[in-house]
């Protein structure tokens, strides 16, 4: 499993040791630079009191300061003068240094050259050859050899000193890192222990944006409206199977009455109870029908037909289908119809305008009105209007209408509406790329709108 955690911890930790040790090496070979630079300038002074001396006719052995010959950090230095023809002229002679000849490397200010070497005894020592350009006194150059057994620990001891400094500070770096990616990563840890706890009995939590970071508030924002969209369908589908249990109740109550009636007075049955029966049946049929075909619309399964469908004479021909029921209840009408057409599909807008027209016939007040029309909106937009008057509906059932089983009775009646066919007619506008819209005019008329692109042109007709 990644961990942003360990990674930021091993990159800080690799980047952050990777520049301390580079920082080390920088500091280490500055000290080192500087103590060889210091011991060579000591070599420098001492080279030039040698020659200073051997131009006064001075044994420089006689004058050279007392060192310790056996402290585990003594110092000790000879010198060697040569003459122009390479005879040694002058020594300490504390040491058979033999013939010295520099290396042929480049001079140092002076014209000093410095090379390092082994002293016979096994010593490391460093040279300083002195080139004397007015050999007055015979001796053409001067070389001086210093033990580095004191340099040696010197820089033994810078080396340590830096091992340990950089150690001490890659360890401190270590946990300043882990304490900091610890504090720092703190509102993340918070935000997921309190998405641990969220399951589905607590859908109602939700994050408190205004503590989080601000790097966090998009993701607190996000999962908030994410709870918030759960636990909106968690109690739709839970009205939802509550509602359909109550929509299948009545007609299984039925049947049962009817098959224990039958069973208690069987030579009692007539045509009519098998017809009560065949009823109960097709109801509780249509309502699978209904929530199946609301699945597959919402499950986005139905296959699409795109044809050039005339609008006017669909919607003319569901008016048809229902004008006698409407005529039966005493409902006026008003159809007008202009020519339009779209290209969509024409089984799905013929079943989304039938459940519009068959909600204001059965809704609609008796002695009310319900109005059809359609006209060009735009040059590639088509709109259809259903209205019915209505006494009972209120502005805050718009946002309702669309749910399902919902209906504005207090009490389910048997009707034949199950509160899905606006559901249906949702769903299927979705399909279609459709918009559905429901408002209510001054008047109390409920006017469901739909707009989708179509074309065609329209000399309007009227119809009552």
């Amino acid at each position: 499993m990644i961990s942003i955690r360990r990674r930021l911890a091993i990159a800080l930790c690799v980047a952050l040791g990777a520049l301390l040790f580079l920082g080390m090496g920088v500091l280490h070979a500055a000290l080192r630079h500087a103590l060889l630079r210091q011991f060579d300038e000591a070599l420098v002074a001492r080279l030039r009191d040698v020659e200073s001396d051997l131009r006064r006719g001075v044994d420089p052995a006689s004058v050279a300061p007392q060192y310790d010959h056996h402290g585990h950090r003594g110092q000790r230095d000879y010198f060697v003068a040569y003459g122009p023809d390479g005879r040694v002229v002058a020594s300490d002679g504390g040491v058979d240094l033999g013939r010295l000849d520099a290396p042929e490397t480049r001079r140092g200010p002076g014209g000093v050259r410095f090379w390092n070497m082994t002293l016979p005894d096994g010593r490391p020592a460093r040279a300083g050859e002195l080139p004397i350009r007015s050999p007055a006194s015979g001796v053409s150059r001067v070389v001086v050899v210093v033990d580095r057994i004191g340099l040696e620990h010197a820089l033994g001891a810078t080396l340590l000193a830096v091992t340990i400094v950089g150690v001490a500070l890659l360890t401190v770096t270590v946990t300043v890192v882990l304490w900091m990616l610890k504090r720092g990563l703190r509102p993340l840890d918070a935000l997921s222990v309190e998405a641990e706890k969220i399951d589905a009995t607590t859908l109602d939590h939700r994050f408190n944006v205004a503590v989080l970071p601000k790097e966090l508030r998009p993701i607190g924002t996000r999962l908030n409206d994410l709870l918030a969209r759960l636990q909106s369908s968690f109690t739709r589908e839970r009205r939802v199977s509550a509602d359909l249990a109550h929509e299948l109740r009545t007609p299984l109550a039925e049947l049962r009455v009817l098959a224990e009636s039958a069973l208690k007075w069987p030579d009692a049955r007539d045509p009519q109870t098998d017809r009560e029966v065949l009823a109960a049946a097709a109801h509780m049929e249509a309502l699978i029908e209904r929530m199946l075909l609301l699945a597959r619309s919402e499950g986005s399964k139905l296959v699409l037909a795109q044809e050039t469908v005339d609008v006017s004479s669909l919607l003319g021909s569901v008016w048809r289908t229902f004008s006698a029921r409407a005529a039966e209840r005493g409902l006026a009408s008003r159809i007008e119809l202009p020519p339009a057409s779209v290209e969509t599909d024409p089984v799905l807008l013929r079943s989304i305008v039938s459940n519009l027209v068959e909600n204001a016939v059965d809704y609609a007040p008796a002695t009310g009105l319900v109005a059809i029309s359609c006209r060009e909106e735009g040059e590639n937009s088509a709109v259809i209007e259903v209205s019915n008057t209505t006494t009972d509906l209120k502005q805050e059932d718009l946002s309702r209408l669309f749910e399902r089983y919902w209906r504005k009775e207090a009490a389910r009646s048997s009707s034949g509406h199950f509160g899905l066919g606006l559901s249906l007619v949702r769903g299927f506008c979705d399909l279609l790329g459709w918009s559905i819209t429901a408002r209510l005019d001054k008047d109390g008329r409920l006017i469901m709108t739909l707009r989708g692109l179509g074309r065609g042109a329209a000399s309007p007709r009227s119809s009552g």
